[in-house]
């Protein structure tokens, strides 16, 4: 990777890393994990990095689109992600992911673009623009979303929340460590756009299979009421 192409992506990195990690806390539950798989979306978003192919403004869209994608192929483990006695949470942080824990356990029943969306929207200052770039929602079911959702006490509780460990403290000397050559492509995404069609896709089939059930129960009321009054003593 050329010294002025890393630059940039390290700066997208230095803007997005925190956030990143706060989205997957929210979407895994577990810091282990959330750590593994920011490790993970910004390896993958190294290999794929290309300002020309992104276009211009959408670096941090594209960033988080692939955020979406390793949460959608989620991984329990990374090769060489290993913690130590130093580099281990502290007490009052371990305290602070288990209220994150929680929160997201509040968001059981919530469907997965509503847990997408508020996780999102949590973990960075995203506008209602941005989050439909990245969900690939209509603009009004965003806004229609967040006007439900958003609670205010929940989102300072999740921007205090801060990344440890070995991503803290060792992913940006790997990254300019593995500038130099190319991540070995197949080990987590077959392109970034087949899984975002995916992800897209799937969601858009809930709605049609929603709509369908809705459709059917009604029927089935509309046959039952009529048998019964027809046959009704």
């Amino acid at each position: 990777m050329h010294l002025a192409l890393l630059e940039s992506f390290l700066s997208l990195y230095h803007d997005e890393n925190e956030g990143v990690f706060r989205f997957h806390l929210l979407r895994c539950a577990d810091w282990i994990d959330a750590q593994a798989l920011t490790v993970e979306t910004f390896l993958a978003a190294q290999q794929y990095f290309d300002p020309r192919k992104i276009g211009p403004g959408q670096k941090r869209i594209w960033l988080w689109q692939l955020a979406m994608v390793a949460q959608e192929r989620r991984r329990g483990q990374i090769d060489g992600l290993a913690y130590s006695g130093e580099v281990l949470p502290s007490q009052a942080q371990l305290a602070e992911y288990a209220r994150a824990v929680r929160l997201t356990a509040e968001w059981e029943s919530t469907p997965q673009a509503g847990k997408d969306l508020l996780a999102l929207f949590y973990a960075a200052d995203f506008v209602p623009e941005e989050l439909q770039a990245i969900l690939g929602f209509e603009l009004e079911r965003v806004q229609d979303l967040l006007n439900r959702m958003v609670n205010a006490e929940q989102g300072r509780l999740v921007r205090a929340l801060k990344p440890v460990g070995y991503f803290y403290n060792h992913l940006e000397g790997e990254l300019r460590q593995r500038a130099s050559g190319r991540i070995p492509g197949g080990r987590f995404l077959d392109g970034p756009r087949f899984w975002l069609a995916r992800y897209r896709l799937r969601s858009a089939l809930m709605w049609v299979f929603r709509f369908a059930l809705l459709i059917g129960l009604t029927y089935l009321l509309l046959i039952a009421w009529h048998s019964y009054t027809r046959f009704a003593p």
